[in-house]
């Protein structure tokens, strides 16, 4: 899977299909004379839980969603296309660096506790896992090492991975946002592919079905993904990553104090990446990678560099360079790779085990050395 729902010439929707709150899917409908969908069940097919997204999020088929979500703007209503959206650290748009075979041994930790969970939305987990893995999942939630890697990887093993090692007293629980199997248009142009707004949608919702009985336990969100507004100059009232949003109101509304980290992007663009610039949405933290305390992003070569100008949407900033952790090959294979997806999961394990930041020009610096954090 690629990152990012657009670029600077484009952006990747699901053609013919817009997203509105579900309590305004009877005025929007009657504002436009669209039908609602049920094309959810066909796009979210294999997920169990394809009803609680359709009783989350409104969806109508349209001609064109760009178009209707404009319209109905005038309305005062909110609506957006169902976007593409990507785990950063990959190829192509707003890529961090290629994963890189390494050789370690990493050592066995504590199993934690399921009064300790850090919950995770990501690509998913591999089947074969070392003992120390904790890691709460479904069967949807099994996914193959990523082949369109000359080092086939799997982003959300590799994430979990970090948070094990650095915060072992928290257990994993993670709910996949599978790839995109051909819904998007134009289709991606590149040998993987970003997921979309309702899978994201459906990872949120079966993690608070997991968990909804005992909030308590759960004490942090990683997100490592996110995407740029798809039409950023349109009037339309949130008329972005409307899914995706929904989705993440519903988490607050069960899980109010829960801090929500989630990357912060590798592009030098000045557009906010999206869930992390969300910047109303309580305790939303968006992480940056860096280096001796300076945010990085890497180019087309993967070479490490500073972004040339100010991200006003970056709250927190951590080690994301040549960190270490599973591939998912099997159960010991590691690899070395760079991104905010890794500087996210390394933020969200520094707060889990309580170390303390530093605070220099408004962005919260974690420490470059934590216990259990590898790098080469």
């Amino acid at each position: 899977m690629t990152p990012g729902n657009t670029t600077q010439e484009g952006c990747h929707f699901i053609d013919g299909l817009l997203a509105v709150p579900i309590e305004q899917l009877g005025a929007a409908m009657e504002a436009t004379g669209a039908n609602q969908s049920d094309r959810v069940f066909e796009l979210l097919e294999g997920v169990d839980n394809a009803e609680a997204v359709a009783a989350t999020i409104g969806l109508l088929d349209v001609d064109d969603p760009h178009v209707t979500a404009e319209e109905l703007a005038g309305f005062e209503i909110p609506a957006s296309p169902v976007h593409a959206v990507g785990f950063q650290g990959h190829t192509k748009a707003m890529s961090g660096t290629q994963p890189e075979t390494a050789q370690i041994s990493f050592p066995d930790v504590p199993r934690g506790g399921e009064n300790n969970i850090v919950a995770v939305v990501d690509s998913g987990i591999a089947a074969e896992l070392p003992p120390w893995m904790s890691v709460i999942h479904d069967p949807t939630d099994i996914e193959a090492p990523d082949n369109s890697y000359a080092v086939p990887t799997s982003h959300g093993t590799f994430v979990a991975s970090l948070l094990r090692q650095i915060s072992p007293n928290h257990v994993v629980s993670l709910a996949a946002a599978r790839p995109d199997r051909g819904q998007l248009s134009p289709p991606p142009e590149d040998d993987g592919n970003p997921t979309n707004e309702l899978e994201i949608a459906a990872a949120i919702l079966r993690l608070i079905d997991r968990h909804w009985e005992n909030p308590e336990r759960v004490q942090a969100l990683n997100i490592s993904l996110g995407a740029y507004a798809c039409h950023p100059e349109s009037t339309a009232p949130d008329s972005y990553l409307l899914a995706m949003r929904v989705a993440l109101d519903a988490w607050r509304q069960v899980f109010p104090y829960v801090p929500i980290f989630a990357a912060g992007g590798n592009s030098t663009s000045p557009d906010p990446v999206y869930p992390g610039a969300w910047r109303d949405l309580e305790d939303m933290h968006a992480v940056a990678a860096s280096d001796e305390q300076r945010e990085v992003v890497w180019d087309d070569s993967d070479v490490e560099t500073a972004p040339p100008n100010p991200r006003f949407w970056i709250t927190d900033g951590a080690v994301g360079s040549d960190v270490l952790g599973l591939s998912g090959q099997d159960a010991s294979h590691t690899v070395k790779w760079s991104g905010s997806s890794f500087a996210t999961a390394v933020a969200t394990a520094s707060w889990l085990k309580g170390e303390n930041p530093t605070i220099a020009d408004g962005i919260v610096w974690w420490p470059e050395n934590v216990d259990g954090l590898y790098r080469v």
